[in-house]
């Protein structure tokens, strides 16, 4: 079991909105910004290194996936 993908899954998907389009838009997000690690991803995982790095560059990367689905629901509305 990987649980920093499960924690930053969850987190993103707390934000989702309520729909198969809303959880398909959280799970691509989410990995976009987990392969692409825009800054400060990129910089975080490399910095802090080992257990923390890769756990934490999960969670911005989930704060990010949350922050543009965020506004994806403002947008909609």
């Amino acid at each position: 079991i990987v649980w920093d993908e499960i924690v930053g899954m969850y987190l993103t998907l707390r934000v989702a909105p309520v729909s198969v389009v809303g959880f398909v838009l959280a799970f691509v997000l989410f990995r976009i910004m987990e392969i692409v690690k825009p800054w400060p991803i990129r910089d975080v995982d490399h910095r802090l290194g080992g257990v923390v790095g890769i756990m934490l560059d999960d969670l911005v990367a989930a704060l990010y996936a949350a922050i543009l689905l965020g506004l994806y629901r403002w947008l909609m509305n």
